[in-house]
């Protein structure tokens, strides 16, 4: 399906949010978290190919066949064929986009989340962090939110300054990033890689003096060995693996 380019935001100076409305007919419906496939026919070794890429949406569903538009942030990588190539769109120009796909999704009835992600895989949180505050989940059910981030610098964190603006507006809302390649962090307090030390201490920094991480449930985003090794310090800490979703960016 065909969409347009209707705006551009520069989040990150290597990564931008591309606004998309179909050039026919609506948005299809989706679920926060849901990806979609991206299509472009690319140079590549002097011939031309049909290219690939899975990105996942960073905007919120609003009521199905009522979406306008979808986001999709995406960040530039040294050696993205694709992501280097949308860098180089402007407004007007269209996307031949697939889907929505994908498990890695967030449903009302989950209740209490901990959204963990590695470098930057922000992008399927924004859309369940922001659907979970618009639809007032955390006011009229409760839900408790934690959002962990591990990244190398404070300039690699997409979407930081606006994880920060939700912590000041909502109360059930708990944010915390380490950095790896800096030796302080006067925001957060963490440097290092995320241990089982890291992650039970920004988990139970929490208003709720009867949390229980067992009950929580975990979504875990970034390279294969970072969700896997945050996979298994959870089930170290006696999460049921039932209870955690993870996905590779």
């Amino acid at each position: 399906m065909e969409y347009k380019i209707i705006k551009l935001i520069q989040e990150t100076k290597d990564t931008k949010t591309f606004r998309l409305k179909p050039v026919k007919g609506k948005v299809f419906d989706f679920k926060p978290g849901h990806f979609v496939i991206l299509s472009a026919e690319l140079m590549v070794n002097g011939n031309l190919q049909i290219i690939k890429r899975a990105y996942s949406i960073s905007s919120i569903p609003n009521n199905g066949s009522n979406n306008e538009y979808i986001d999709l942030t995406i960040k530039e990588l040294p050696n993205g064929l694709m992501s280097k190539h949308v860098m180089t769109l402007k407004v007007g120009n269209t996307m031949d986009i697939a889907g929505p796909y994908g498990n890695f999704v967030y449903e009302d009835a989950m209740k209490d989340a901990v959204f963990i992600s590695g470098g930057y895989a922000q992008m399927p949180f924004y859309s369940m962090i922001n659907y979970i505050f618009e639809n007032k989940l955390d006011v009229e059910h409760g839900v408790k939110i934690t959002k962990i981030i591990s990244a190398r610098t404070p300039e690699d964190v997409v979407f930081k300054y606006k994880f920060m603006e939700l912590t000041k507006k909502h109360k059930n809302f708990r944010f915390f990033i380490t950095y790896t390649k800096v030796e302080k962090n006067p925001e957060f307090g963490f440097v290092g890689r995320l241990d089982k030390d890291k992650l039970t201490a920004m988990i139970r920094n929490t208003n709720d003096n009867n949390i229980n991480l067992k009950k929580k449930n975990y979504f875990v985003c970034g390279s294969s060995d970072f969700f896997e090794g945050i996979k298994k310090i959870l089930i170290d800490m006696g999460v049921d693996p039932k209870k955690i979703k993870t996905q590779g960016y």
